[in-house]
């Protein structure tokens, strides 16, 4: 009588496993119905366990391959030409809203990344750096 008390499973805990089984499944065939799934199951088991519980291992490493096979096959997935092309794109409308001509600084890399020596000082000087070892009124 004490053990079948033991195998007890509530209906909800079925559900749930069913779900994770289906996505596990999918990541291969359909990854986006599998991220789908997996974050519904995934979602249930942080609210009953915790983040960071053992019995949510599983599910966040299943989540994390339909994830990974979803941006594979992906168009726009990191590395394509469409994300290179927008990310050019924003690059070009930054340097153009802080007054860069684009095409002059196209050839300089450490133009898209101004550092403190690009800096234009109030003083009248632009793009100099104080030289090193020398300070205001040391002669040098």
């Amino acid at each position: 009588q004490q053990g079948s008390k033991a195998c007890q499973v509530k209906p909800e805990e079925l559900v749930e496993q069913d779900k994770f089984l289906r996505g596990v499944k999918l990541i291969g065939k359909d990854p986006s119905e599998a991220v789908a799934l997996l974050v519904e199951v995934l979602e249930e088991r942080t609210k009953a366990y915790g983040e960071t519980s053992p019995n949510c291992i599983t599910a966040h490493l299943q989540y994390g391959l339909a994830l990974l096979e979803l941006a594979r096959g992906s168009e726009d997935a990191v590395g394509s030409k469409k994300v290179k092309q927008q990310v050019d794109k924003m690059e070009a409308d930054q340097n153009a809203q802080a007054g860069e001509a684009a095409p002059a600084d196209a050839a300089d890399p450490s133009s898209a990344h101004p550092g403190p020596s690009s800096v234009k000082s109030t003083s009248g000087t632009a793009d100099q750096a104080p030289k090193e070892g020398s300070a205001p009124g040391s002669g040098a």
